[in-house]
């Protein structure tokens, strides 16, 4: 699969995103979708941590994209040593299920 890839202006607009003091100044003009492989329906990737729990993701779907800001997934191993750095809300297994 290609990596997603973020216009200039997608790439303005995540930068205009206002975050807190820990909010990263760059943004990642392009990615491969953070979901597990061969999943089913729109694909996602962080383009911006805004800090404080939300981050800037692009969703696509075929030739459609747009930004969207999220909560992190607030899930925590059973064990409590590996978080999920996901979005909130996301339908998929964690991202520390992988690799099992």
């Amino acid at each position: 699969m290609e990596p997603a890839r973020l216009g200039t202006a997608m790439v303005a607009v995540a930068l205009e995103v206002e975050g807190g003091p820990d909010a990263e100044r760059e943004v990642e003009g392009e990615g491969f979708c953070n979901l597990l492989h061969g999943h089913r329906g729109s694909h996602y990737t962080m383009v911006r941590e805004l800090g404080e729990g939300h981050a800037v993701w692009m969703q696509w779907r075929r030739n459609l994209a747009r930004l969207l800001v999220m909560r992190d997934c607030e899930e925590k191993s059973a064990n409590g040593g590996d978080i999920c750095y996901l979005f909130l809300g996301h339908r998929e297994p964690h991202s520390w299920d992988w690799a099992r």
